[in-house]
């Protein structure tokens, strides 16, 4: 079997279900959030959202955030086989983890067709968190992964 290999310069256009020009009603809200395929997204009429052009991120990053964001904990060795279990995983700082793969990954954004940089006080705090964890999901996962 061949490794997939991720590719570090691939955009993906990313929408947040928060923006108001998502019909929530006919739109497949949790499809989308499994698989970030904008195919399950219905917008309404004369409306059009404000798209976030995200890369994924490099393994190096990624183990940078993950270090300063989880705490491991050991609980000791099984008492059948004697060998060690795996370690108790806390997010330490949920919050602050999902901003630092937002700034980490988003690289503009995209409005009525023209994409622009932004400053992240631009950006309603909810949103940061939403697209934050689709960015680390991406880059933990691969663009293969989120497809269906």
């Amino acid at each position: 079997m061949a490794i997939k290999l991720i590719d570090p310069n691939a955009v993906v256009r990313l929408i947040s279900i928060q923006d108001e020009a998502v019909d929530l009603e006919n739109s497949d809200v949790k499809a989308y959030g499994n698989t970030l395929n904008l195919k399950h997204i219905k917008f309404l009429e004369g409306m059009t959202p404000t798209f976030f052009l995200t890369k994924n991120i490099n393994p190096i990053t990624q183990a940078e955030i993950n270090e300063v964001h989880y705490q491991f904990t050991p609980v000791g060795n099984d008492k059948t086989t004697g060998k060690p279990l795996p370690p108790q995983v806390d997010v330490v700082s949920r919050g602050s983890m999902m901003v630092k793969y937002f700034t980490e990954g988003v690289k503009q954004i995209e409005e009525n067709g023209v994409a622009r940089d932004f400053v992240i006080a631009e950006i309603p705090g909810p949103i940061i968190q939403e697209i934050g964890s689709y960015v680390m999901t991406r880059s933990n996962l691969g663009d293969d992964q989120k497809k269906s």
